[in-house]
């Protein structure tokens, strides 16, 4: 079922992919797309001959953050299966990622600006934590602004995330005569 939000019912402008709010039975799917795009894309920071994919702790995570009553998810599907997910609480992006078969095609970009819509319904501000040595996502979000805040990813080798904000973009008001 597409999700139906305070703008109507969500459709993407990429073809075959539909977005939905996830639900518990789809920790293990989420788990097992930001492992293979974790394994993907950040290679270089989690080197997996070193530090073993988590992949129990990713799923209990999943399955808590799944049942947070102000927590929200989005997931991209196609033909049934999770292709993508972005999720968040409050006014802060906690997780985002694509399967590396759907990388680069404008799913991200698509969950990101439906949950920034929700977002700035209710905040001024959006955040989020992004890995310091992951260039690619950092270029994703260009326009954000770093806020200065750092700390230590919960995973090891424990690499360093920078914090990154966007304010709510101001709508200005018709010219009057």
């Amino acid at each position: 079922m597409v999700l139906a939000t305070y703008r109507g019912a969500m459709s993407s402008p990429i073809g075959g992919i539909a977005l939905r709010r996830a639900g518990g039975s789809d920790a293990e799917q989420l788990t097992v797309v930001e492992r293979e795009a974790g394994l993907a894309a950040l290679g270089h920071v989690f080197p997996p001959d070193r530090y073993p994919y988590p992949t129990a702790e990713v799923r209990a995570r999943w399955q808590r953050v799944l049942s947070e009553p102000h927590a929200a998810c989005l997931v991209a599907q196609r033909e049934g299966e999770i292709v993508g997910f972005l999720a968040w609480q409050g006014d802060t992006v906690e997780h985002l990622a694509v399967h590396p078969s759907t990388m680069r095609r404008g799913v991200a970009t698509v969950l990101l600006g439906q949950a920034l819509d929700e977002i700035w319904a209710d905040h001024p501000e959006a955040r989020l934590w992004v890995l310091r040595d992951n260039q690619v996502a950092r270029a994703f979000y260009r326009g954000w602004t770093p806020t200065g805040l750092t700390r230590r990813a919960e995973f090891p080798p424990f690499p360093h995330e920078l914090q990154l904000a966007m304010a709510r973009p101001q709508v200005s008001a018709p010219a009057t005569r």
